[in-house]
C-alpha cells in the first residue's frame, strides 16, 4: 500500500511539473502575441520595448536619475551669460549634446564656439585644431522615444532580496519582457481614460501606471513599508507587495518650439505582484473587489453578460449572495454562507488584515480593498419553475450516489488505517481529484495567507486573496468628495470616508461575510 502511495505521489509530481511548464510556455506565447499585437507607436508599446530593452541588455540595472550636467570651464560659463536669456537654455543643451557626441567630459569655450557657429551657419562649423576628430554624423531620431529612471531603487533592490525573496536575475528575466496587455475592469481606470496595465510573460508582476499622488504616497511611506514587510507580521500579510518604482517620459521628435523635442507625456509605473496565479485564471469563477461600502459599489448586468465570471463584483453583490444563501435555509444548517474559510481560519485571516489595516491608518490611506478570486464550482442560477432540474443538480447528486456507496466507504475506512503520514499522503491525492489542477499554482511572490481553503456554496473552493490598492491618501480632494456625495446619500455609504472610519467599516464588512 505504501509502495503504491509513493508511486501516485511522484506521478502526480511528474504531471504538475509538466502541466506548469505547459502553462508557462502558453503565457509567454500568449504576451509575445500580445505584444506584437500593439500598435506602433503607442504608449503601451513604447513601455513595453523600453522596459524590454533596460532589464534585457542592462543586466536588470534601470537608468537612475543623472546626477547632472557636464562640467563647465569658467570661461565657457562666462561667453554662456552673454547669450540672451531665452535663448541660453537651447545654447547649453546643443553644446552639451555635441560634448557628449564627442565624449568630452568638459566644456570649453571652444566648443561653446562651434556649437554657436554651427547654429549660426546652418551646418558645422571648422573644428577648432586641438579638437579631436568629428564623430560621425548619428542616425536620425526616431519619431518617439521612451526613457525609463528608477525611483528609490536601493531602497526597492533591498527589499526584493530581503523581504520578497526575488534575486536581481530573477526579477531582471521578469522585466525583460514580452509583456501581456490587459484592460482593467473597475470604473476607476475608465475615468483615468487610457490605463496601462502590463502583465509580465510568466503572469506575476503586474506593471500598472499610478497618478503622481499615488507614486508620492508610496515613496513617503516606503521606509516603513520595507521595515514592515520584513517584520513576522509582513511575512503573512496580504498587502500588495511592491518591487519597483519607474518614471518614464515618453518624447516625440515633432519639431515643437525653436526645433527642440515636445515632451508628449510623463507616467509613473508600478511593479507589483499578481494576486491571482496566471495559470489558474480561467479557473476562477467569481471575483471580488470589497470595500466594506455600498455606494456604486455593484456589478451592473452590461458587465457581468459581457465579461460573464471575469466580471468583477463587489460588496453589494456579496451581500445579495449571502441574503440569497440565507433565504434557502441551507446556510443555516451548516453554518456556513457568503466566503466561507472555517472558525480557525477566518480569526487568523482577520487578525493579518486588523495589523495590515493599522499600517494603513497610521500612513493616512484609504481605498483600499480586498479582492477576492474564487476557484470553485460556478455559482447556482435560479430558475424560473420550482422543480426544474439541470444537468448540474443531476451530476450533484450522482456525485452524492457515489461517495455514499458502501464500496468507496469501504476504501475511505482502509485508507484510515495505515500510519498518519500515509493518510496524509493520500488526502493530498484525494483533495487534487476534487479540485483539478490544483498544486501548480505559481506565483513571482510568495504570500502565506493569499490562498485559502473553504467552501462557496457549500461546495470545495479555494480563495485567492490580497489587499490591493493601497496608495491612495487621505486629502482635502477627498474630504470634498465626501461631503458633495453627502449631499444626496448617506455618507456611511460613501467609500472616501476618514483612514479610522474606512478601516472600521472595512473590518466589520469582512468579519460579517466571512464564515
Amino acid at each position: 500500500m505504501l509502495a503504491c502511495v509513493l508511486s501516485l505521489r511522484m506521478a502526480s509530481l511528474g504531471l504538475l511539473t509538466c502541466t506548469r511548464r505547459q502553462a508557462a510556455r502558453r503565457l509567454r506565447a500568449r504576451a509575445e502575441e500580445s505584444e506584437r499585437g500593439l500598435e506602433e507607436g503607442s504608449e503601451l508599446a513604447l513601455v513595453a520595448a523600453e522596459l524590454g530593452r533596460v532589464f534585457g541588455e542592462g543586466g536588470g540595472e534601470p537608468a537612475l536619475p543623472a546626477s547632472g550636467p557636464l562640467a563647465w570651464e569658467p570661461a565657457a560659463e562666462e561667453r554662456l551669460r552673454s547669450v540672451p536669456f531665452f535663448a541660453r537654455g537651447i545654447a547649453r543643451r546643443r553644446t552639451e549634446e555635441l560634448a557628449s557626441e564627442r565624449g568630452l567630459e568638459r566644456v570649453t569655450d571652444e566648443l561653446l564656439l562651434e556649437a554657436k557657429g554651427a547654429r549660426a551657419g546652418g551646418g558645422e562649423a571648422e573644428a577648432p585644431r586641438n579638437a579631436p576628430a568629428p564623430a560621425p554624423a548619428p542616425a536620425p531620431p526616431p519619431a518617439a522615444t521612451c526613457t525609463v529612471t528608477a525611483v528609490e531603487e536601493p531602497s526597492f533592490s533591498r527589499l526584493r532580496s530581503s523581504a520578497f525573496s526575488v534575486p536581481p536575475p530573477l526579477y531582471a528575466s521578469r522585466m525583460s519582457g514580452p509583456f501581456l496587455s490587459f484592460s482593467p475592469n473597475s470604473r476607476g481606470s475608465e475615468r483615468a481614460g487610457r490605463p496601462l496595465f502590463m502583465f509580465s510573460a510568466d503572469g506575476g508582476l503586474l506593471v500598472k501606471k499610478v497618478p503622481r499622488r499615488e507614486r508620492d504616497a508610496l515613496v513617503r511611506m516606503l521606509k516603513g513599508y520595507s521595515k514592515y514587510m520584513r517584520s513576522r507580521a509582513g511575512r503573512q500579510s496580504l498587502l500588495t507587495r511592491f518591487l519597483g518604482l519607474y518614471d518614464v517620459e515618453i518624447v516625440r521628435q515633432s519639431g515643437g518650439f525653436m526645433g527642440g523635442p515636445r515632451v508628449v507625456s510623463r507616467h509613473t509605473l508600478v511593479v507589483m505582484n499578481n494576486v491571482f496565479p496566471a495559470a489558474r485564471a480561467g479557473q476562477i469563477t467569481e471575483r471580488f473587489d470589497l470595500k466594506g461600502s455600498t455606494q456604486g459599489r455593484e456589478c451592473g448586468e452590461e458587465e457581468r453578460l459581457g465579461k460573464g465570471r471575469h466580471a468583477v463584483l463587489k460588496d453589494k453583490d456579496l451581500l445579495r449572495s449571502v441574503a440569497a444563501e440565507l433565504d434557502s435555509g441551507t446556510a443555516y444548517k451548516s453554518g456556513r454562507w457568503g466566503i466561507s474559510l472555517g472558525h480557525a481560519q477566518k480569526k487568523k485571516l482577520l487578525k493579518v488584515l486588523r495589523k495590515d489595516v493599522e499600517f494603513l491608518q497610521a500612513n493616512n490611506i484609504i481605498d483600499y480593498s480586498l479582492l477576492v478570486g474564487v476557484r470553485g464550482r460556478e455559482p447556482p442560477v435560479a430558475v424560473e419553475a420550482r422543480g426544474e432540474r439541470g444537468l448540474a443538480d443531476e451530476e450533484e447528486e450522482a456525485s452524492e450516489k457515489a461517495a455514499g456507496s458502501p464500496r468507496l466507504r469501504a476504501v475511505i475506512a482502509l485508507l484510515r488505517r495505515p500510519p498518519a503520514f500515509l493518510w496524509r499522503e493520500t488526502k493530498h491525492l484525494l483533495r487534487l481529484l476534487l479540485l483539478p489542477g490544483d498544486g501548480v499554482d505559481s506565483s513571482a511572490v510568495e504570500c502565506r495567507m493569499g490562498k485559502l481553503r473553504g467552501r462557496r456554496f457549500n461546495e470545495p473552493a479555494i480563495f485567492y486573496l490580497g489587499l490591493i490598492d493601497p496608495l491612495q491618501p487621505w486629502s482635502g480632494r477627498k474630504w470634498l468628495e465626501r461631503k458633495a456625495k453627502g449631499l444626496v446619500t448617506d455618507v456611511s455609504r460613501i467609500s472616501a470616508a476618514p483612514p479610522a472610519y474606512y478601516a472600521q467599516r472595512f473590518l466589520a464588512f469582512l468579519d460579517s461575510n466571512i464564515t
